[in-house]
């Protein structure tokens, strides 16, 4: 169990089939799920916790600032697809995952000192589902010239003003 995590809350653990994790952490096997269409959503995991049963995303991050929780929003989508695809592969999840956050705090004696966020974040698997759905459907037609759905909702959701 990452120290970091000694506080956590009592009753978590690290995942137990350490065979099946090493298999999600592959960026060429990874999590996967197939739609009726032979549609694939994938995706490889840093950590999983275990919680009476239900298993706890736990993601690493790495950022050159001490971090603000407003950060996590820049993750949500992938915390959901995670808690998505365990799903569909038959698992219970949580209704939070964890992410964990390095950065360094000091240089001493030419050493990087780090320090550590670790946040709770609660996810929605169906937002996942969402994402799926608007990705194959963007896929299937060409994107407009002038403006496009896709591209307002991604700057919508990181805030950023039309026109940029």
């Amino acid at each position: 169990m990452p120290r970091e995590l000694s506080g956590f809350e009592s009753d978590v653990r690290l995942f137990s089939d350490k065979k099946l994790l090493e298999n999600w952490r592959d960026f060429r096997k990874g999590l996967k799920w197939t739609d009726e269409h032979g549609n694939q959503l994938r995706g490889a995991i840093d950590n999983l916790l275990e919680k009476n049963g239900k298993l706890v995303v736990l993601d690493y991050k790495t950022t050159g600032y001490p971090v603000k929780e407003k950060n996590a929003l820049f993750y949500q989508d992938q915390l959901d697809t995670y808690n998505f695809l365990l799903q569909k592969n038959g698992f219970l999840t949580e209704n939070y995952a964890v992410l964990l956050y390095y950065f360094p705090e000091q240089i001493k004696d030419g050493k990087f000192l780090f320090g550590s966020t670790l946040l709770k974040v609660t996810v929605n698997p169906q937002n996942a589902r969402k994402i799926f759905a608007t990705a194959l459907e963007l896929l299937k037609n060409p994107c407009p010239q002038e403006t496009c759905k896709w591209c307002d909702k991604i700057k919508e959701k990181i805030g950023l003003e039309e026109g940029t």
